[in-house]
C-alpha cells in the first residue's frame, strides 16, 4: 500500500470513529443489534444487483464476441461463470485499497485466464464500467431531484444543478480520454516496457463497441436497474432497525451516498465519507445519526461477509491457474 494510501485510510478511519463517538456508541450499536442475523437478509438481497450487473456485463461480452473475428466456436465465458468473476470484480474494489478500478483490472486478467483475448476482455471491461459510471451520473441526479422535491426545498435546486453539471462533465471527460487514444497508450505502453501483446486491439476493439448504440443502452439500462434495486438495501436495513422509510427518500440515501463514497475513490472503502453522507442526507428525513450510521456499518458487514470468499474465489482461481503452467524445466 502506497504511503497516499495509508494516509488517506488513516484519516477514514479516524473520521469515522469520530462519527461514532458524536452520534452515541450505544445508539449505533443499538442499530447493529436491532438488524442482527438480518445481516443475512441483506446479504442475500445483495445478490439481485450482482446478478444484474453481472448481466450487463455478460451482453457487453456476446456482442464483443459477434463484432470480432474470435470465432464461434471458440472457448466463451458462461453466464455462471461471468457472475464468478462479477462478484471477484466487486469484492476488490470493496474490500481493497485500489480507487475502485482494481476489480476491473482483476476481471479482466480473469478473463484472459478463460481464454479470452486481452483486447477483447479489456475493452468489454472498460465499456462496462464506464456505462456503470454513466447509469450512476442519472442515478445520482435522481437523487438530487428526490431531494429537493422530498425536503420542499428550493435551495437544493442550485446546488443539485451544479453537482450535476460537475458530475456529467467528469463522465464525459472519461469516455472522450477513452475515444482520444487513452486505451491506445497502454497497449503501446504494455507492448515496449513488458513487450506483452496482450492489450493489442483494445482501443480499436473498444471504439467498435461504442458504435452499437443498441448495446449501450440496454447496458446502461440494466445497470441503471440495478442502481435502483440496490436502494432497497437501505430500505432493508432501516426496516430491520425498526426506523422505516419510503423507497424514494432510501433512494436519496443510497444515490447520494454512493456519489460520495465515489467522489472520494482516494479514501480506501469511501472510510468515513460514506457514513457522514448517511448522517447528513438521514437528518433530513428525520434519521437520528446512529441509526443513519448503524445503517451505513450493516451495509459494511455485508461487504465483508460477501467480498471475503469473494476475495477467496479470485486466490483460488490465481492458485490453479499458476501450478498449471508448465515448467521451464524438466
Amino acid at each position: 500500500m502506497r504511503p497516499l494510501s495509508i494516509l488517506c485510510a488513516v484519516l477514514g478511519l479516524g473520521l469515522l470513529t469520530w462519527l461514532i463517538v458524536e452520534s452515541g456508541l450505544d445508539a449505533v450499536w443499538a442499530g447493529i443489534v436491532a438488524v442482527g442475523w438480518g445481516v443475512i437478509a441483506v446479504t442475500l438481497y445483495h445478490l439481485m444487483p450482482l446478478i444484474l450487473d453481472g448481466w450487463a456485463w455478460y451482453k457487453v461480452l456476446l456482442s464483443s464476441y459477434e463484432l470480432s473475428s474470435f470465432g464461434a466456436s471458440s472457448y466463451r465465458v458462461g453466464f455462471a461463470r461471468l457472475l464468478l468473476f462479477r462478484w471477484i470484480r466487486e469484492s476488490v474494489n470493496a474490500l481493497l485499497p485500489v480507487a475502485e478500478i482494481g476489480g476491473e483490472v482483476v476481471g479482466a486478467r480473469l478473463l484472459t485466464l478463460d481464454k479470452i483475448p486481452g483486447g477483447i476482455a479489456g475493452a468489454g471491461v472498460v465499456l462496462d464500467r464506464s456505462l456503470q459510471v454513466v447509469a450512476q451520473a442519472l442515478y445520482t441526479v435522481i437523487g438530487l431531484a428526490l431531494l429537493a422535491g422530498l425536503t420542499g426545498g428550493a435551495a437544493y435546486i442550485p446546488w443539485a444543478l451544479s453537482v450535476s453539471v460537475v458530475g456529467f462533465g467528469l463522465v464525459a471527460a472519461f469516455l472522450l480520454a477513452q475515444r482520444w487514444g487513452m486505451l491506445r497508450l497502454l497497449e503501446n505502453g504494455a507492448r515496449r516496457i513488458a513487450q506483452n501483446h496482450v492489450l493489442d486491439g483494445l482501443h480499436d476493439h473498444l471504439m467498435t463497441l461504442y458504435r452499437n448504440h443498441r448495446l449501450l443502452g440496454v447496458n446502461c439500462g440494466w445497470h441503471g436497474v440495478a442502481w435502483l434495486v440496490n436502494a432497497g438495501e437501505v430500505w432493508l436495513i432501516l426496516f430491520l432497525i425498526g426506523f422505516p422509510i419510503t423507497f424514494l427518500e432510501a433512494v436519496v440515501l443510497h444515490s447520494l451516498g454512493q456519489a460520495a463514497r465515489s467522489a472520494a475513490f482516494f479514501v480506501p472503502a469511501g472510510l468515513g465519507i460514506q457514513e457522514g453522507s448517511y448522517i447528513t442526507l438521514g437528518a433530513l428525513f428525520g434519521i437520528p445519526p446512529g441509526v443513519a450510521l448503524a445503517t451505513s456499518l450493516v451495509r459494511r458487514a455485508r461487504e465483508v461477509i460477501l467480498g471475503l470468499p469473494g476475495l477467496l474465489a479470485w486466490q483460488t482461481i490465481e492458485g490453479r491457474h499458476f501450478f498449471k503452467r508448465p515448467s521451464k524445466h524438466p
